[in-house]
């Protein structure tokens, strides 16, 4: 398992003790949401990554290395692939792949234990969304409706929309870093990480970003989420969830 996938599988809790005898050391809590930094720089900003979780560099940069001074979680924005381009990215430590293009070759989805994610597109048909859902993509990165202005209810709306399709980690890119009354929202959604450009967030902007997200409260516990599926008559539902006949009702 990737490094981003085992961190994602425990959003909010707390992270093991290590093992021994000695002083017991105060065990640091992984926080409900994780921000990653979109990058098209060989070296980020030092200022601004002390406030990421993971880094994603711009795969067209021809990347053969870690991104200079990074030691966190790192991964790769590739719009095509090689079997050699992918073998360097391994060898450098890359942790995770992000697809952003449905016209990359098929190699790109090949096992290599580095995990996969998969940028949607906006017009999604029912029948792709259920082709995705079953696609080995450990994360899905979708967009704000518009990412450089304040979320609205219709945007919440149009957000899960989406997010209700999938059972999947879903990533959200965003242009303007939401405040704290926005958080909870895409808290609620559920969304598992913000993508935010690291080469243009404000530092000071970025670290009240990362405080806010570590003072949220937990979402109230609910059914365990399954992707809506459409139905013969038009409508949706859920994986897991029984249909009753008029019947099961009677006494």
């Amino acid at each position: 398992m990737s490094k981003l996938i085992d961190t994602l599988s425990n959003l909010g809790m707390a992270e093991p003790a290590p093992i021994g005898f000695g002083q017991q050391q105060t065990r640091q809590k992984i926080p409900l949401m994780l921000i990653v930094g979109k990058t098209a720089r060989k070296k980020p900003l030092a200022k601004v990554a002390k406030s990421l979780d993971a880094l994603l560099a711009d795969g067209d940069l021809d990347i053969d290395q870690s991104p200079s001074g990074w030691k966190g979680i790192w991964g790769a924005a590739l719009s095509n692939a090689s079997p050699e381009g992918l073998d360097s990215l391994k060898e450098a430590g890359c942790d995770f792949v992000l697809v952003e293009s449905g016209e990359a070759a098929s190699l790109i989805l090949r096992d290599d234990g580095m995990s996969r994610g998969l940028t949607l597109q906006h017009e999604l048909t029912d029948r792709k969304a259920r082709a995705i859902e079953d696609m080995p993509f450990e994360f899905l990165l979708i967009r704000a409706p518009d990412p450089s202005a304040p979320l609205t209810v219709e945007g919440v709306i149009e957000l899960q929309e989406t997010v209700s399709l999938f059972t999947k980690n879903i990533f959200l890119e965003v242009e303007r870093l939401p405040d704290e009354n926005e958080l909870e929202a895409l808290r609620d959604l559920p969304i598992s990480a913000l993508v935010i450009n690291a080469d243009q967030s404000d530092p000071k902007e970025l670290e009240n970003l990362r405080d806010a997200i570590k003072n949220l409260d937990p979402r109230e516990r609910s059914e365990e989420r399954s992707p809506l599926l459409p139905t013969a008559a038009g409508g949706v539902t859920g994986f897991g969830h029984p249909d009753y006949e008029e019947d099961d009702w009677s006494e």
